[in-house]
């Protein structure tokens, strides 16, 4: 049908009025978008062209391919300015809707036009385009390319304090997806120096919200939980909901390791709530399954079940977007919520699907995760000849990655399957060496618990304490 509908213009209509035609399309697709974009975007006035965000939304859902299309093809029909003007109001809903792969898409084809233009003004958007490059690359976990991107965004931002601060915001972020958070902290310290106080307070409540992330990483909680917790009451003064989502799921996380289990789930229910206001799909899928793991941990084990239908759905919502990395996380959450129901056969099966994705992703430390859950599993199980196996190699990746508090933890969990299963001499070192990785790491509870355990171990022999 396309290919007859052009046969029938070329043969009907003119030159000028195919132009023409051209023209018009692009330019109700770009005017459109706009309009759109000015619903998702904080601070942008919104455009009348749409009632609400619902309906920006819903416009730019049906009509994603077409604008994809329009993008690519724009270039060829000698229309450079069309495709940039299209792409900018289309990368957000590309990065909210996850839609990483065409985000990465469109930016390397954007980038590619101002790059082989003579005009400066377009060659003058190299820099945001490399940065929506970076930012669509580090979610695809194309860690190093997004490296080089944002590194090449943060060299042509020098001179201007807020892009040079929002480009060590994206560096940072980075380099704590890869888990150097070391090296995060550092960066985004630097993006808060350079940062000019008052001139962008949004941009400035991102950075806190990155730290938060890479302070989490190094251990350092109650940092990280007012890192977090500033960027939220800066999204709240601009009524950035969706941020406020985003930073709310992630301090859940930081009260979850905290051992504030109630405080965690109401946390993960106010971020879903918020997630689910403002129709952001994947920060919805997270706080749900982030919810059911932190109620079925603060539950009395007497008062029911946990809600495994529910985390069911978030890994459902996951898949759909393709998010395979995020579907294995929630699989390893999901593991423990089955134990908790009394289902630890469903619990290794699922625990095995995450580990041969994270196998698949190269990914040690989703891998090793999922083998400390599964050890747990195939205990409940009685194959404590598998639990000893997943138990020790979980321990193995942990201390490959540098992963000391979990691999410490994992320790412990070691340590009390040996305790009962022998050898004995096994089981102390296990408890020894996770006490004094936890006292290295200054964590006084855990290093305390682990040599209670050592002492239980050395004087009782076979007896086993509850975990």
């Amino acid at each position: 049908m396309r290919l007859y509908a052009d046969e029938l213009c070329r043969e009907k209509e003119s030159p000028a009025h195919r132009e023409a035609a051209t023209d018009r399309l692009l330019d109700h697709y770009g005017a459109t978008a706009i309009a759109a974009d000015s619903h998702l975007l904080h601070g942008a006035r919104p455009l009348p062209r749409f009632a609400d965000r619902a309906a920006a939304l819903a416009w730019l859902d049906a009509e994603h391919p077409n604008l994809f299309a329009a993008v690519l093809a724009a270039p060829a029909l000698n229309r450079p300015r069309a495709q940039l003007a299209l792409y900018g109001p289309l990368s957000a809903y590309l990065a909210f809707r996850r839609r990483l792969g065409d985000n990465a898409d469109l930016a390397e084809a954007a980038i590619r036009t101002v790059r082989g233009s003579r005009d400066p003004a377009l060659r003058g958007l190299e820099t945001p385009l490399l940065t929506e490059l970076g930012n669509a690359l580090r979610e695809l976990r194309r860690f190093d390319e997004a490296l080089d991107a944002h590194r090449k965004a943060l060299k042509r931002s020098r001179g201007d304090r807020v892009a040079e601060a929002g480009a060590l915001s994206n560096l940072g972020l980075t380099y704590e997806q890869m888990r150097r958070p070391a090296e995060a902290v550092d960066v985004l310290e630097e993006a808060l120096a350079v940062c000019p106080d008052g001139a962008a307070p949004r941009l400035r409540g991102m950075i806190h919200a990155n730290l938060g992330l890479a302070l989490q990483a190094l251990r350092r909680l109650p940092e990280a939980a007012d890192a977090l917790r500033t960027d939220i009451a800066i999204c709240r003064s601009l009524d950035d909901r969706p941020g406020e989502a985003v930073s709310l799921n992630n301090l859940g996380l930081v009260l979850r390791d905290q051992g504030r289990h109630a405080e965690s789930a109401q946390t993960f229910r106010t971020a879903l709530d918020l997630a689910r206001e403002v129709d952001d799909r994947f920060t919805a899928a997270l706080a749900q399954a982030n919810l059911t793991l932190a109620t079925a941990l603060a539950a009395d084990p007497a008062g029911g079940g946990p809600d495994v239908d529910a985390i069911g759905g978030a890994l459902s919502a996951l898949d759909t977007m393709g998010d395979a990395h995020m579907v294995a996380q929630v699989r390893v959450d999901l593991g423990p919520v089955l134990l908790r129901s009394g289902q630890p056969a469903e619990a290794v099966a699922v625990l095995t699907a995450a580990l041969e994705t994270a196998r698949e992703q190269h990914d040690p430390r989703t891998q090793a995760l999922a083998l400390a859950n599964l050890g747990l599993a195939r205990e409940e199980l009685g194959d404590d000849e598998a639990a000893v196996r997943d138990d020790t190699e979980a321990v193995r990746l942990f201390h490959e990655i540098g992963e000391r508090f979990l691999e410490a933890r994992a320790l412990v969990n070691l340590g009390l399957l040996l305790r009962r299963t022998g050898p004995a001499d096994a089981a102390c070192r296990a408890f020894a060496d996770a006490a004094e990785t936890f006292r290295e790491l200054g964590d006084q509870e855990a290093e305390d618990r682990a040599r209670r355990l050592l002492a239980q171990a050395r004087e009782q022999g076979g007896h086993r304490s509850t975990r």
